[in-house]
């Protein structure tokens, strides 16, 4: 498997791989984060936004407080949706081999991880902050759609010749 698409942490002594969740995955976790909790971001880290793929750093912005602030704004299902496609894309190391932390069917595969709030909140973020981290980089944004920008312009009646401007508009 490309090592881009995995990450590898260590929470509380243990070691997790995380597998990138596809494009199609991500979109719909992007679909519940921006309706749910970005309205809520300013409040929720206070004007402490910062710039980080680092877990362990992100983590030392904000309190436990601010955290279950922005979590009582998401609904139960939601919550339930985020917490599955995150915690199924996170592989415990142990002796016998990599295993999953929670199954497609909603089993846990681990012990420990559905007993322990805190463990299940930082694999699931950190399985969303991986996945979903190129979605919120503006440079993606600018590059990608301004080749679109620049198409949409070629083909509107204003940029056209003035017999293909008549056409396109029924004249």
């Amino acid at each position: 498997m490309n090592p881009d698409k995995i990450k590898t942490v260590e929470i509380d002594g243990r070691t997790f791989q995380i597998y990138k969740m596809s494009a199609k995955t991500s979109l719909k976790v992007t679909k519940i984060l921006a309706a749910k909790i970005l309205p809520f971001l300013d409040s929720f880290l206070g004007g402490k936004l910062i710039a980080t793929d680092n877990m362990d750093e992100f983590l030392q912005h904000i309190s436990l407080d601010e955290i279950a602030n922005a979590v009582d704004k998401i609904e139960e299902a939601d919550l339930d949706k985020l917490i599955d496609y995150g915690l199924t894309h996170c592989y415990e190391k142990l002796p016998a081999g990599l295993t999953q932390v929670l199954t497609s069917n909603g089993t846990y595969s681990v012990t420990g991880v559905e007993d322990d709030m805190m463990m299940t909140l930082r694999l699931t973020v950190e399985a969303i902050m991986w996945s979903v981290a190129g979605f919120l980089d503006a440079s993606r944004w600018t590059s990608t759609f301004q080749g679109l920008g620049t198409m949409f312009r070629q083909f509107t009646p204003t940029s056209m010749n003035t017999t293909a401007a008549a056409s396109f508009s029924g004249q």
